[in-house]
């Protein structure tokens, strides 16, 4: 299996499973940016069924596996928890933050959530339109910046092949020789085909 980038992962709609966003838009008095817009047309949200399993992503810093890897945004560990459908984003919205919290100041839309079961929010604002934000309300800054657009974020995950995240050697570097009943291992990787 060759590595794979996030898109590759996602599970697209048919034509009968279309949203209309305009409904949601209209009803909920929103209006979606459109990069995320394109997205969620084009991918199934299904909460922790968004992403196509079995799949193990790599995480590189600590050369391990992760429920979703990490897509390096400035430095800064983002890895996926969920996503979810534009109504149950509101709902979500609604009930965990109260009018008075700060997250209604920041023009942004609840999208989904990171493994820390921080936000993942997508900007509506014409200064932060489309931009991929976290909210940590445990951390300072609250609020960061981590893509600038939920595509942007989606393809810097990469899923790669679980023998490649091993230590020792690879398959592809053992060999037997003619009448002998044991492995050798080459010193060098064999080229990937």
């Amino acid at each position: 299996m060759q590595e794979k980038n996030g898109l590759e992962l996602l599970v697209p709609r048919t034509q009968g499973e279309q949203l209309n966003i305009s409904s949601f838009e209209e009803s909920n008095g929103i209006k979606l940016p459109p990069v995320y817009k394109a997205f969620i047309r084009s991918y199934k949200l299904l909460g922790d069924d968004t992403i196509i399993n079995p799949y193990n992503f790599y995480y590189p810093p600590q050369d391990r596996t992760r429920n979703f890897g990490d897509a390096n945004h400035q430095n800064i560990d983002v890895l996926l928890g969920a996503f979810y459908e534009p109504v149950k984003c509101m709902e979500l919205m609604n009930e965990f933050y109260p009018q008075e919290d700060a997250i209604w100041q920041q023009e942004v839309f609840l999208i989904g959530t990171n493994d820390m079961n921080h936000a993942l929010l997508v900007g509506i604002g014409s200064a932060n339109l489309d931009r991929i934000i976290i909210d940590r309300p445990d951390l300072e800054p609250r609020f960061i910046s981590v893509a600038e657009d939920i595509l942007d974020l989606i393809r810097g995950f990469s899923i790669r092949p679980e023998e490649r995240m091993l230590y020792g050697p690879k398959l592809s570097q053992l060999y037997k020789n003619w009448g002998e009943d044991f492995w050798r291992i080459r010193e060098t990787e064999a080229p990937q085909q």
